[in-house]
């Protein structure tokens, strides 16, 4: 038996989707990593392997190089929706991850009841335009799994570390660069048009009342000069202007900061302005610099 409230859940419950207006917002929060037994982030080192090598005694600068050179992303260690905030609580993650084994172990049950959850939705819409991001915490392939969602006439969006879903998903889809991005990730951005985030190291501390400010540009490892925009303004990634870096603060737990500059995931910014107002509430382009 698989204990959860809904597989759809309102927007508005999840800091990370909350900021942003004009939609009635859902989400589905699977929980990352391999943390349900199952590895729902395939381009990002399991959880479970960092422990083993963390137990070896292996510093985390040795972790981080061993997965990147398979191509991994070591995000898994850092996940903010496992390590930071409510993402700790075990209320919250023994939903995640009876909702992730539900899927797995039983999809045929899983799809059905998804449907039903879809079909309320789209009857209760009224008047709004609903928008879903259905990988909050994983990277799951919704378009291979239940094609028939996107039947659906939402606002379908996601980010992802799996390049060959761009440009063949039939949604939004921004590529997550990360330290496992190879060249072959590089040229299917390139080919698909597609846009990417970047996670800068960046203060975000909303309880303080205090976030860092990005660059205006960075230039990724093969040249490439991006605009940056700021994607803490608001989550709707549909909405973004085309050929963009969608700039992300690292949201980590603080104590793991020091460790997260170890490791290539988070970009360093050499950016010391801190501002006190939250993104969401300001102006485009307020916390960009330079």
């Amino acid at each position: 038996m698989y204990k959860v409230a809904t597989i759809l859940q309102p927007g508005d419950s999840n800091s990370k989707i909350s900021h942003g207006t004009g939609y009635k917002a859902y989400t589905i929060s699977l929980a990352s990593s391999d943390s349900s037994g199952y590895n729902m982030c395939p381009r990002a080192i399991k959880r479970s392997k960092i422990e083993r090598l963390l137990n070896r005694g292996w510093d985390i600068s040795e972790v981080a190089e061993w997965a990147n050179e398979r191509g991994l992303s070591m995000c898994s260690y850092l996940c903010v929706t496992w390590e930071a905030g409510h993402g700790r609580s075990d209320y919250v993650r023994d939903v995640r991850i009876n909702l992730t084994n539900w899927l797995r172990e039983n999809p045929r049950s899983f799809g059905a009841y998804l449907r039903r959850e879809l079909d309320k939705a789209e009857r209760n819409k009224g008047d709004s335009e609903i928008a879903c991001r259905p990988n909050v915490d994983s990277d799951e392939r919704w378009e291979k799994r239940f094609p028939g969602m996107f039947d659906y006439g939402w606002r379908w969006y996601d980010y992802t570390k799996l390049s060959d879903r761009l440009g063949r998903a039939p949604y939004h889809l921004t590529y997550s660069y990360n330290d496992g991005t190879t060249y072959d990730d590089w040229k299917r951005v390139y080919d698909t048009g597609s846009n990417i985030s970047v996670v800068f190291d960046a203060l975000w501390n909303p309880w303080g009342g205090q976030f860092g400010y990005l660059p205006a540009t960075w230039t990724d490892p093969n040249g490439k000069v991006w605009r940056v925009i700021d994607g803490d303004q608001s989550d709707y990634r549909f909405l973004d202007p085309q050929d963009v870096c969608v700039g992300l603060r690292l949201k980590a737990d603080p104590d793991l900061r020091e460790e997260a500059r170890e490791t290539e995931f988070v970009v360093p910014t050499g950016i010391d302005m801190i501002g006190d107002g939250h993104p969401s509430e300001l102006s485009l382009g307020h916390y960009l610099a330079g």
